[in-house]
């Protein structure tokens, strides 16, 4: 009897299993089911690092970490657990039974009224921003007056075609034969005062050099922190890994030694914040920016 519940058990979820469709790349070797969670078993090749497999997967490097128990360090031929998300089920699934509220919209999902502008939020480069929402570099630097590809935090961009045409629009103004003559009435003249004051602008420094670790002697920080030879303490500067475009955002808190061994350093970072950007390697090609304030 035993057996032959089983066999009906198995017969009628046949059907459901059938109705289910998933697409995985050709490279990987299996898939399954892990706490409720869909895994991608990829085998790795000669070549690959962990962030070329999580692009490839439309992953993060964080989560395949903490699919394989927190640590990872791949090796050619290794088995590996990748968090995948790209299936689809169709007919009477649980996808189907899901409420309406419980529906969650997707990481790149943009409102269906988009204002056309963007606020520059900790993480956000310009090429990120111009894939968000589905236009170019150049055309966020055109709308935008930028000379670079730098931007800065909470610095507001136009994201738009149609923002950029009604932000540049010329101002209609209708005029009647009687506002014709107040306009061209002579006023008094009004000259104010010379005040001297200094004007306080605010100019985005660029740099590009090698970063390497903090030595703390064993004493680490969980924040993101960080040394550099003259910008101010307090300063939040952006480092971007020129090898795998990871950004994080570092708060100064102290000066670069003036020693030989430190000529080539643009930066160093705390344990944390390294890890972070640059998991894998010793030292990294940095580009780093941050805003500073110059008085004339």
């Amino acid at each position: 009897m035993r057996i032959l519940a089983i066999g009906l058990t198995i017969l009628m979820s046949f059907p459901l299993l059938a109705k289910a469709d998933f697409s995985f790349p050709l490279d990987s070797v299996g898939h399954k089911w892990e706490g409720g969670k869909l895994y991608v078993l990829h085998q790795v090749e000669k070549g690959q690092t962990t962030f070329a497999i999580s692009k490839r997967y439309g992953t993060t490097v964080d989560a395949i970490k903490q699919a394989n128990g927190g640590t990872i360090d791949v090796k050619v031929g290794q088995i590996i657990k990748v968090p995948y998300s790209r299936y689809r089920q169709t007919g009477t699934t649980a996808a189907a039974k899901t409420p309406a509220s419980e529906t969650k919209p997707t990481e790149n999902t943009l409102p269906i009224h988009n204002a056309g502008t963007h606020t520059v939020e900790v993480g956000n480069t310009l090429f990120n921003i111009a894939g968000r929402y589905g236009v170019s570099v150049a055309d966020l630097k055109t709308w935008n007056g930028l000379t670079s590809d730098h931007v800065t935090l909470g610095q507001v961009l136009i994201v738009s075609k149609e923002k950029f045409s009604e932000s540049n629009a010329p101002i209609k103004v209708n005029v009647t034969p009687d506002d014709t003559a107040k306009l061209v009435t002579p006023v008094k003249e009004y000259k104010p005062s010379p005040v001297s004051t200094p004007s306080v602008k605010m100019r985005t420094v660029t740099q590009q050099g090698l970063a390497e670790k903090i030595d703390a002697g064993g004493r680490n920080s969980p924040k993101y922190l960080a040394l550099h030879r003259d910008a101010p303490i307090g300063t939040l500067v952006q480092v971007t890994n020129q090898a795998n475009q990871e950004v994080i955002w570092v708060k100064v808190i102290g000066r670069i030694p003036e020693t030989a061994n430190n000529d080539d350093i643009v930066i160093k970072l705390s344990s944390n914040a390294f890890d972070k950007i640059s998991p894998q390697t010793r030292r990294f090609r940095a580009e780093i920016s941050y805003s500073d304030k110059a008085t004339e």
